[in-house]
């Protein structure tokens, strides 16, 4: 009896060292995201591949490129459609900078009287929007080939005071050119995507409110960093640091793809360390990036 008693023991113990494993291997490698993503794949039909961006499909081709001359504090990213550029935005010191689309810097502008500049979101016509974090407000900002500079107190602004601690603030900003809306993120505390209606034009009776068809939270995201917003299919991106995640939802707002921002997925070879900016360009590149100064470009593959 008692060599009985003795051996179920051990069987036991060996039982649960085997689940301890399988679960520190699947935590270390993400075998469960990983199946996640396979099954998504598996079963989403050619159609509903073909009217999302569907982020399975993309695959790294430029990683971890340390941006030419900016040291620290990159904070978003946007594309200039009708310069076919990339500008990224900086907290410390606060400055536009124009790249071209081998990632080298063109100019810089002079952001002046913003307090944390955030995110940036090209909403055409040469006109950006411009998140200051810490007081929650956007800002629209005409640039023309003579601008050097950008003082605050002389361009159209709106403050909107959401909730949420200083420093948890506005992060991420897009733009549908055809609704004309402008969409924002608040990072935690709480998450929130707010919508805003009439600034970019300069119209009376700007409309703030909140997207009645997507629930924020309905994401799994810790928080939320960044944001773009892709004319051609309608859908959102969702990016989360802290989740080390990209979502895509589309416009009945259910989440259609994700792309997970650790190494091992998508030809990634390390992590993304922290994730601030999200743009895809006309040709469908989805661009990423990443405090201090890094630089990332997926390439979308055939089927």
């Amino acid at each position: 009896m008692f060599q009985k008693r003795k051996c179920c023991n051990s069987i036991l113990i060996i039982s649960a060292a085997l689940v301890l494993i399988l679960v520190c291997l699947s935590y270390w490698f993400d075998w469960d995201d990983k199946a996640y993503y396979r099954w998504m794949d598996w079963h989403a039909s050619d159609a509903q591949k073909e009217s999302a961006i569907w982020l399975p499909d993309y695959r790294v081709d430029v990683q971890a490129l340390q941006i030419q001359d900016v040291d620290k504090n990159v904070s978003g990213i946007t594309y200039d459609y009708d310069n076919d550029t990339l500008w990224i935005i900086t907290n410390q010191p606060q400055e536009l900078i124009e790249l071209n689309m081998t990632f080298a810097p063109v100019r810089r502008i002079l952001l002046e009287n913003f307090s944390d500049t955030e995110a940036v979101a090209y909403v055409g016509n040469n006109t950006f929007v411009i998140a200051d974090e810490r007081d929650f407000s956007i800002v629209v900002a005409p640039i023309n080939a003579q601008t050097k500079a950008l003082n605050r107190k002389n361009l159209r602004f709106i403050t909107l005071k959401q909730g949420g601690s200083d420093n948890n603030g506005l992060e991420g900003l897009a733009f549908d050119a055809k609704a004309k809306v402008i969409y924002a993120v608040q990072e935690r505390n709480p998450l929130k995507l707010i919508s805003v209606t009439g600034l970019v034009e300069g119209t009376q009776g700007v409309a703030v409110g909140v997207p009645a068809h997507i629930d924020i939270n309905d994401f799994n995201l810790d928080d939320l960093s960044g944001l773009h917003f892709d004319a051609k299919t309608g859908h959102l991106l969702l990016l989360s640091d802290e989740a080390k995640l990209l979502a895509e939802v589309n416009n009945d707002g259910h989440a259609v793809s994700y792309f997970d921002l650790e190494a091992g997925f998508n030809g990634l070879h390390e992590d993304i360390p922290q994730a601030e900016g999200v743009t895809l360009d006309a040709q469908g590149n989805l661009y990423i990036i990443s405090e201090p100064n890094l630089f990332y470009r997926f390439t979308k593959t055939s089927p």
